[in-house]
């Protein structure tokens, strides 16, 4: 994963990110745009809410992250 992330940004540094992608990720891309063609999305404030309760239900418990750190 932090090749491909690295691929990435490398490959925007020379103009076009594409080429450093994977057909699979290429394929998701291509997904993720079809279905917001199509209006298949949730807004940005719901996955808020939610991830924001999967964070805290999974990561603060344990001890992985602390959400008040940067305070």
């Amino acid at each position: 994963m932090i090749r491909a992330i690295h691929a990435m940004f490398e490959a925007t540094k020379e103009g076009n990110w594409l080429l450093g992608t994977s057909n699979a990720q290429k394929a998701s891309i291509e997904r993720g745009l079809k279905d917001m063609e199509i209006g298949n999305t949730i807004p940005h404030e719901e996955m808020e809410k939610i991830y924001s309760k999967w964070l805290i239900k999974n990561m603060v418990g344990r001890g992985k992250v602390d959400l008040f750190s940067h305070y």
